[in-house]
């Protein structure tokens, strides 16, 4: 026996002795202006519009199913359908391919034929922007964090011979080869005298301010070299997670030189092992071109500052270098690719390769 209570169908159990809720079955299928639900027999039996553009956009920026049924709008549907006695399934590709047609037909009952076009423009550009905002870029991140440590080398660089110059006026017998050493010195004692081991200086004597003014710029290098070693962390960690396997062959910061030269990781897996060898050592190349022969091609280039080429003899290194430039085609393209993780197991065999070849008379 059934019964119709408010919207919920019910069915009478002999068993309890009570009105149950009917369970039927319904398909959710989720359109650009409308959410459906359809029974076993391909009927909509519920139907839920969006009540803009920008909602549904942020509904179907995701790209499984599970996602879209996670985000409020699709969760509250079908809640919805559950309170009315249904189970809620997926819809499979038939019927998406079925409805996809009738399109118009439902948008008809609320668009006319110019809204309905101005909506799915607006639609389109809205889910066009969400998804490009939503596609992994770990790969930028590296570059970006690797070339402000570069920038940071330069700048400290200048900033540490210009405090040791400035100092020297004061202090030239300051003995102290760590840059950033020196700057935590001269910016916790200031005036040479503070200093244990001073005993007699030629330098000039300093004011209070000529002594304020040259421990805070002395701070200033000091904390941009905590600033550098900060970030040096942070990209350890980023090409840990996004290149493991390249991380394992080259350490992050030669990983992360490497695909900065390249561009990206997709542009990087896309190289044959002979472009991976000569990256960085582009005029080289092109100065060998141009001599029509009469210079010697280039080798290597960024991967030279690996120890294991940089470490072996001179005759060998062109040798390792195309056996490095391989296993690195191998390593980016695991990393962009597959994102397994086997940079021990290509180290090894990079390695037991290396020890035959400085073996070879």
């Amino acid at each position: 026996m059934l019964s119709i209570q408010g919207t919920m169908i019910q069915s009478f159990s002999k068993n309890s002795g009570r009105w149950c809720p009917l369970i039927m079955k319904c398909k959710l299928l989720v359109l650009p202006h409308c959410m459906l639900a359809i029974n076993e027999n391909g009927e909509v039996v519920e139907k839920r519009f969006f009540e803009s553009a920008e909602e549904a956009s942020e509904v179907l920026k995701h790209k499984t199913l599970k996602e879209i049924y996670e985000t409020e709008e699709v969760k509250k549907f079908i809640e919805e359908l559950k309170n009315k006695g249904y189970s809620v399934v997926p819809a499979n590709m038939s019927d998406i391919i079925v409805f996809r047609e009738k399109f118009r037909e439902f948008a008809a009952e609320k668009f006319n034929e110019k809204e309905y076009y101005e909506y799915l423009n607006e639609f389109s550009l809205l889910l066009s922007k969400k998804r490009i905002a939503t596609i992994p870029r770990r790969d930028k991140l590296i570059i970006q964090v690797s070339s402000a440590i570069a920038d940071l080398d330069k700048i400290l660089n200048l900033m540490s011979e210009r405090l040791r110059e400035w100092y020297g006026l004061h202090f030239p017998e300051l003995e102290i080869d760590n840059h950033e050493k020196y700057a935590k010195e001269i910016a916790e004692k200031g005036r040479r005298e503070n200093f244990e081991k001073y005993k007699f200086s030629i330098g000039m004597e300093l004011t209070e301010e000529d002594e304020k003014v040259v421990k805070e710029f002395a701070q200033k290098v000091y904390e941009l070299y905590k600033l550098r070693e900060k970030l040096s962390i942070y990209l350890e960690k980023l090409v840990k997670e996004e290149m493991p396997n390249l991380y394992a062959l080259l350490g992050h910061v030669l990983a992360a030189r490497l695909l900065a030269a390249a561009g990206s990781l997709e542009k990087l897996a896309k190289m044959p092992s002979s472009t991976i060898q000569l990256l960085g050592a582009e005029k080289a190349l092109f100065r060998f071109l141009r001599s029509k022969g009469k210079t010697k091609p280039p080798k290597h280039g960024i991967i030279f500052l690996s120890p294991y080429i940089s470490h072996a003899p001179k005759k060998k290194r062109g040798k390792i270098a195309r056996l490095l430039a391989a296993k690195l085609m191998v390593a980016a393209r695991m990393d962009y690719y597959t994102k397994e993780n086997r940079g021990e197991e290509l180290k090894k065999e990079l390695e037991e390769k290396i020890n035959e070849i400085l073996e070879e008379k």
